[in-house]
């Protein structure tokens, strides 16, 4: 299984990346969804690590 942290490294890297290939001629419209999309994946990645966490505990 791989480690919390680096998924959350990776996620971080891949949106810092993308904004920086995009630029910074974003508007608060842009910003809020960015922002909104990198939580929504944050929370997916600590949902799906904590399931497969408590699969592997659980022995299944």
């Amino acid at each position: 299984m791989k480690s919390l942290i680096g998924s959350l490294i990776a996620i971080f890297a891949f949106f810092v990346l993308i904004l920086a290939v995009l630029g910074s001629s974003f508007g608060g419209i842009e910003i809020i969804a960015w922002l909104a999309a990198l939580v929504a994946s944050v929370i997916f990645t600590i949902r799906r690590h904590r399931k497969g966490k408590r699969d592997v505990s659980a022995g299944t």
